[in-house]
């Protein structure tokens, strides 16, 4: 695949690490995207409900 036709990603959650608890922050949510492969005018769906998840070691 060489070419990215479409994606988008949603963020679910987003927390700074605690500073009385000490307790990690952490980021998570969801994307999707779609590539093609120009060479043979191929269309694929990579991923279609992929998700994440980080802790955040940060306070901010």
């Amino acid at each position: 695949m060489d070419s990215l036709i479409s994606g988008s990603r949603y963020i679910t959650t987003f927390a700074s690490k605690d500073s009385i608890s000490e307790e990690l922050g952490k980021i998570e949510g969801t994307f999707e995207f779609s590539v093609a492969n120009e060479e043979n005018d191929l269309i694929i769906h990579i991923i279609t409900d992929g998700a994440f998840r980080f802790k955040v070691p940060n306070i901010w």
